[in-house]
């Protein structure tokens, strides 16, 4: 199974424009249709994270779910998720450890 990758510069305007809206929505459907796993980079803030959610966006990446750290705190971080998977709901806290 491949993927496909949403570039931020559509993920980041969405909100705004209505263009980069059908453009982000209508590749993830076709992402789905092809079998394809799908990831929408630039999710960072609130408002994109709850515009993917309809959308059945499976994977995304940005400032909002966390901010670059070394990694030996990212494996803390992970091993203390590891038990929990957040859904389209609030954000997880990017700042705790």
């Amino acid at each position: 199974m491949g993927e496909i990758k949403i570039d931020r510069s559509f993920v980041t305007e969405m909100a705004s424009s209505a263009a980069d809206s059908a453009i982000v929505n209508t590749t993830i459907e076709l992402a789905h249709r092809l079998g394809r796993r799908v990831v929408a980079e630039g999710v960072d803030n609130q408002e994109t994270w709850q515009l993917l959610a309809p959308a059945a966006c499976p994977a995304v990446h940005g400032l909002a779910l966390s901010r670059p750290q070394p990694a030996p705190q990212l494996a803390i971080r992970l091993d203390a998720r590891a038990t929990r998977r957040p859904g389209f709901g609030a954000l997880p806290d990017a700042t705790a450890a």
